[in-house]
């Protein structure tokens, strides 16, 4: 990428006439390393080099047992929202070590997931529980909102200042 970026770039700046003919050695290097320049809307700009390949975008590869729990520990990744993220990071995903495979063991007793040779794929089951859901039970955002829930009431709350003592209201005469 870095040889194709000083390419373009010194192609860009021979035809804006900034730089005579090939650049040397050392202004190769640096170009290499330098930012392209800002484009604005409407400035044209030459393709030197375009070609189309007959490729085909391919869904993702199905889950296998290592991966899906590899999944479940890193599931902060798909999310967006940086503070589910953050508390999804730091739970170390969906379940415990020690109850992850049980959440699979379960999917596949109530017919949820089944087995394709290695892969794991949902069901008609699954696929109709996961649509008759509202989208927040759904995603792992709600298993953030538990945790940091959990978290509220387990970890200790900082004391606060002592609280002030009333004052007796004055007496009337």
């Amino acid at each position: 990428m870095a040889s194709s970026k000083a390419h373009v770039l010194s192609r860009y700046r021979n035809r804006r006439g900034l730089v005579g003919g090939e650049p040397a050695a050392d202004e190769k290097e640096n170009e290499a390393t330098a930012p392209l320049p800002a484009l604005r809307l409407g400035h044209a700009v030459t393709a030197l080099d375009v070609t189309v390949t007959g490729k085909r975008t391919l869904p993702p590869k199905p889950f296998n047992d290592a991966s899906l729990i590899a999944a479940m520990c890193g599931v902060a990744k798909f999310v967006r929202d940086p503070a589910v993220k953050k508390i999804l990071t730091e739970a170390d995903g969906i379940g415990t070590p020690a109850t992850r495979a049980a959440i699979l063991e379960t999917l596949f007793e109530r017919g949820y997931v089944a087995r394709a040779g290695r892969a794991i794929v949902s069901t008609e089951t699954g696929r109709a529980l996961v649509t008759s859901l509202p989208e927040v039970a759904t995603t792992p955002d709600m298993t953030a909102t538990w945790e940091a829930a959990l978290r509220a009431i387990t970890e200790p709350r900082p004391k606060h200042a002592p609280k002030a003592r009333r004052r007796a209201a004055p007496s009337k005469p």
